[in-house]
């Protein structure tokens, strides 16, 4: 998979989060909007991509879009153009994996001490 400039919370979302899309001005090139799509290909929302202020420190234009109101659980992705961000889930529990994983992380990384 090339990577793109499409960036979004690639662990997921609650259905209740903030959710917005950040994209290059390069990877925007002259489109307007963006569109969520679930894995099936069927676009579930379309936004406008809005400029941020300048930022000297990023060097390009960064655009952003907000698509807070797709709340319904499932796997989806980003489009802009003929571009594609990550698959990204909406769900409840989306950042299980990401606790239990960070505290297996920690169990595993001690340095010798044994499991109790």
């Amino acid at each position: 998979m090339k990577e793109v400039s499409i960036f979004i919370n690639q662990v997921g979302y609650r259905p209740q989060d903030s959710k917005t899309v950040y994209v290059t001005g390069k990877e925007k090139g002259d489109a307007q909007q963006f569109t969520v799509a679930n894995v099936k290909g069927d676009i579930v929302y379309t936004g406008n991509l809005c400029e941020t202020p300048e930022d000297p420190a990023v060097g390009e234009p960064i655009f952003t879009g907000d698509f807070s109101s797709v709340t319904a659980s499932g796997e989806y992705k980003i489009c802009i153009n003929d571009k594609e961000s990550f698959p990204f889930k909406i769900a409840e529990n989306v950042y299980d994996d990401v606790y239990y994983l960070s505290l297996k992380y920690f169990t595993e990384a001690r340095c010798g001490q044994g499991i109790c």
